[in-house]
């Protein structure tokens, strides 16, 4: 833990944290009692909240920017000492839900104030709290929308409780797009978000296979004319065995859910979806904004291969801008490391960059395989040089003329992932059950390999730990935040 001991430097500290908004704010807000003026004056009262503000300016960082604590990131929104009560009141406020580090920061912040106040703080820190100040009560209010993209469609305001939308996109057919957004969708929610997924894609949905709709719960929707469509809920029993606490039920529709109807072909997922583009684009746009999601943190749009008529609809009705408040947050693009595929998925970026849409991570799936006898990765699609020149693409087409300024420094080596070609997560797709639905603490060889479940699981937290902070650092960007 940094601390600053110097006192010279603590004045320093003291200056330039009085002179932040952040501490204006607390005067603003601050209270206290008739009984906490009897043993501290206004005058004392501020003094200890300027010594919380600086202990967690001096020792506190948010992980997603780590060379800025959170008060010089503006993210303490106000402090409330009360000595009588021996409580330290504090009031995060972060631009988006569904932080993935929020847990650490509350601990840091904990721990950092629970030092100040040591029997040793008294003697050598410029910042040291009284003693009696042991109890650290710390509130972080979900943030407010003060608008929506829906709220203004015809269609209802489906998505006007809804923080967050990203993309999982591929221009390629094939690759995997479909399991990478259902796994990422469950891998949100067991970090403890609520999620919503949405299959967009109406000529092939990938949903009623991927997950079972059996012990779920809900009905199956109409379209037309139910004015507004209530998505299915899933949460298997197992997910309450093997998790502690269980993680929220995962909100998620497909046009293969809604019931068959003659003035709608493939309804339901058993015939064939004979629909021009324009209808199929109507369609999309009646799942994705009549749609009650209630209150989520992500809604996942599992969009369908190509450029065309459904990712069109998809944009101009929810709208592009990244960080943005009310557009797509950003995307995750899938591919294969082959050229065949690797042509695809660059025309794929560079549409989302013309639109505004950050890529947020790539991922490489079917990269390797593990040979069950020698425990050694084998890439049948093209190895290291392949990865290579994949990676080199993907930054050129965000590069590229008409994307957004700035684009290429967002997709660092961090934003590429790799899933192994692995038969737990056939099985998995062809049960119903994907395998971040599975407990990933089993060992044996399937469990505990290179490629076995276990580590892929690992690589989807990863992911969605990458698309979490990639979503923060976009809007605090666009918050205009210091």
């Amino acid at each position: 833990m940094k601390i600053r001991a110097q006192r010279s430097a603590g004045r320093n500290e003291t200056k330039r944290v009085e002179n932040s908004s952040s501490l204006g704010v607390l005067y603003n807000l601050f209270r206290f009692s008739s009984s906490n003026a009897g043993q501290f004056d206004i005058r004392e009262m501020a003094e200890l909240q300027d010594k919380v503000l600086r202990c967690l300016d001096a020792t506190v960082f948010d992980p997603c920017m780590p060379n800025r604590s959170i008060v010089d990131l503006g993210l303490v929104k106000s402090v409330r000492v009360d000595p009588a009560k021996g409580k330290i009141a504090l009031s995060l406020v972060y631009p988006t839900a569904g932080h993935p580090h929020l847990g650490k920061v509350k601990h840091d912040i904990t721990q950092a104030l629970h030092a100040a106040t040591s029997p040793s703080a008294q003697t050598f820190l410029p910042f040291a709290l009284p003693p009696s100040l042991r109890s650290v009560d710390i509130a972080v209010p979900p943030p407010t929308l003060s608008s929506s993209p829906s709220s203004s469609a015809p269609l209802g305001s489906g998505l006007s409780h809804v923080q967050n939308i990203v993309a999982v996109s591929s221009c390629k057919g094939g690759v995997g797009k479909s399991t990478v957004a259902v796994n990422l969708a469950l891998a949100l929610a067991k970090q403890g978000n609520r999620v919503g997924l949405l299959d967009v894609d109406i000529y092939g949905p990938s949903l009623p296979t991927l997950l079972h709709v059996k012990g779920g719960r809900g009905g199956r929707p109409s379209l037309p004319p139910q004015p507004q469509i209530h998505p299915t809920l899933t949460l298997p029993s197992s997910l309450l065995r093997h998790l502690l606490p269980p993680f929220p039920p995962l909100k998620h529709l497909s046009f293969g859910h809604v019931k068959p109807s003659p003035a709608l072909p493939g309804a339901g997922g058993v015939e064939a979806a004979v629909l021009r583009g324009p209808l199929a684009s109507k369609v999309v746009t009646q799942l994705l904004l009549s749609t009650e999601w209630g209150e989520l943190d992500y809604l996942l749009l599992d969009l369908p291969p190509g450029t065309g008529d459904v990712q069109i609809t998809v944009t101009q009705a929810v709208g592009g801008g990244g960080g943005r408040e009310g557009g797509l947050n950003g995307a995750v693009v899938v591919t294969t490391p082959q050229e065949l595929a690797m042509v695809d998925v660059v025309k794929g970026v560079r549409m989302l960059e013309e639109m505004q849409v950050p890529t947020l991570a790539c991922v490489v799936n079917m990269a390797y395989f593990v040979c069950d006898a020698c425990d050694a990765q084998h890439h049948v699609f093209g190895g290291k040089e392949g990865k290579e020149r994949l990676k080199a693409r993907v930054r050129g087409a965000m590069r590229g003329e008409g994307g957004r300024e700035g684009a290429g420094e967002v997709l660092t080596e961090e934003g590429f992932f790799e899933l192994p070609l692995s038969p737990a997560v056939s099985r998995g797709n062809d049960t119903g059950r994907p395998v971040m639905m599975e407990d990933g603490g089993e060992g044996g060889r399937e469990g505990g390999k290179k490629g076995g479940r276990e580590a892929i699981q690992q690589v989807y937290f990863a992911l969605a730990t990458r698309v979490a902070e990639e979503i923060f650092r976009a809007k605090f960007i666009a918050q205009g935040r210091p």
